[in-house]
């Protein structure tokens, strides 16, 4: 676990209209939204650290953790500097509460009808935490309610701390992975942080008692991948060697595991960590994607027959010839319309729509006018990963958005993106609206302000969007070349014209 890198929040919200022009500033805030990377966990400082999910108690009625005292803008290496804390806001960008919280933040959990936040002691990111803290806040006010050490970490090594919550939020389990590694710098970082001694799986009783329900030792010379957790309790798990990719079911109701194996060339060479989505209509059934260094690849687990079905999508030249960019409806784009290289590609979200799945990834690109830019694909997949429609949207004109970051959000049928769109001086946010029954964009343009003026004087960083149905909030940051973004939230509410 390390100092997160802190981004600043940009709120982005949309319904059945299209929405891109603000209105008016309605606060300033003392704190930056607190996230980790929206597709997966990854190893940061020597670390794992998960997302740290934000708790819907209603389409217009949003929790989520910030952290404060962020002075030195939007990336900040040493936890001691930090602090941490919840906040609680509606869809016109008000705060409704804030509470502050003891510890490095990890999680938080609708718990009934109260929140649950686990955090640990770690200040520095080369620091084994040494304890596991729960605190129950009232939703409605935002006072704690109590605070407890959940469990103690008497190794002197780095354990990995996931929670997993049911789609609703509701706290599920806590898992707590024993490593390898004792902090401070060594030659095998990765070996000794993904290679685990113990997997232990708890529940939280409501006196905030940790509850132990399940251990599991994997072989000591496999490395871990990734875990998931159904709402039904099937808890999936991954691990990886030189030769297979190993994927495990496990239940309580049964005694055995499913397992199925996979010859592990998926990766070629390829650094990038495997993404895992549960089907949400079938939970015997896991999609896992992984992009390496010369192609996807998306493998179809079905744990109802133990088998696995792969597909691979190369990325050649016939990959290449297959993308256009969208029309965009003017010049604000640059008129681009072919692509004549790609020389990256990452997949950066993953979502289910139905029988559908959509797939966001960041390409960068030789085109035919330009030397290298970096833009965004959306891609609409049926059932068995057959591609529907490619979707190709610019964002980026000379440099990558990088911690900047992005946002995709499915709702109401419409499929909702904000990136960035860099050059060297300026900064602007691109928004994106797709109708995924109809696979037809239906909006493309650079957010605007009051006067129908392009924002480019100010960064507006999206990587940690909160999506409502009636309207959306952006945080608007100032920058200078020597102190970089300042840190506090500034908010403008954006209505739909």
């Amino acid at each position: 676990m390390k100092a997160a890198i802190i981004a600043a929040i940009s709120l982005c919200i949309a319904g059945s209209s299209i929405a891109q022009t603000v209105k008016s500033q309605v606060q300033s805030s003392k704190w930056s939204m607190y996230t980790s990377d929206i597709c997966s966990e990854q190893v940061i400082g020597g670390a794992y650290t998960s997302s740290n999910k934000h708790i819907w108690l209603s389409p217009q009625d949003v929790i989520f953790p910030v952290s404060y005292d962020n002075s030195s803008g939007a990336f900040v290496f040493d936890d001691v500097k930090l602090k941490y804390g919840v906040v609680r806001m509606n869809q016109k960008g008000q705060t409704v509460w804030e509470q502050k919280i003891n510890g490095l933040l990890i999680n938080i959990s609708r718990y009934g009808d109260q929140l649950l936040v686990i955090s640990t002691d770690q200040k520095l990111h080369r620091h084994v935490a040494k304890e596991i803290r729960a605190t129950l806040v009232n939703i409605s006010d935002g006072k704690i309610v109590k605070e407890k050490v959940l469990l103690t970490n008497d190794a002197d090594k780095f354990v990995e701390v996931k929670v997993f919550n049911k789609q609703d939020g509701q706290f599920a389990k806590l898992m707590v992975r024993s490593t390898h590694y004792k902090g401070g710098m060594t030659m095998n970082l990765e070996k000794q942080i993904r290679q685990s001694t113990k997997l232990e799986f708890y529940g939280i009783a409501g006196d905030l008692e940790a509850k132990a329900v399940q251990t599991i030792t994997p072989d000591e010379k496999a490395k871990f991948v990734r875990a998931a957790l159904a709402d039904n309790g099937n808890l999936f798990l991954f691990f990886e060697n030189d030769k297979q990719l190993l994927a495990e079911k496990y239940h309580p109701d049964e005694k055995v595991p499913v397992r199925i194996m996979i010859d592990n060339d998926v990766r070629r060479g390829s650094k990038e960590q495997l993404i895992v989505r549960v089907n949400p209509t079938d939970a015997n059934q896991v999609l896992g994607v992984l992009n390496g260094v010369e192609s996807i690849v998306y493998l179809m687990l079905d744990f109802n027959s133990g088998k696995a079905t792969r597909k691979e999508e190369q990325l050649n030249k016939e990959y290449v010839g297959q993308l256009q960019f969208e029309d965009t409806n003017g010049d604000e784009f640059g008129g681009r319309k072919k692509i004549k290289d790609i020389e990256y590609l990452q997949v950066k979200d993953v979502h289910y729509y139905g029988k559908d799945v959509v797939v966001a990834k960041e390409i960068s690109i030789h085109d035919m006018d330009r030397s290298v830019d970096f833009e965004t694909i959306i891609s609409v997949y049926g059932s068995g990963m057959e591609l529907k429609k490619n979707f190709v949207l610019p964002k980026s004109y000379a440099s990558r958005a990088g911690g900047y970051g992005d946002s995709y959000n499915i709702r109401n049928g419409l499929y909702h993106y904000l990136g960035n769109s860099n050059s060297i001086f300026k900064s602007r946010a691109v928004y994106a609206c797709i109708d995924l029954d109809n696979l037809k964009l239906k909006k493309i343009s650079f957010l605007k302000d009051a006067s129908q003026k392009i924002i480019s004087d100010s960064p507006i960083l999206p990587n940690c969007t909160l999506w409502f149905d009636e309207g959306f909030v952006i945080d608007r940051r100032d920058w200078s070349f020597t102190k970089g973004l300042t840190s506090n939230a500034n908010l403008e509410l954006v209505s739909y014209d």
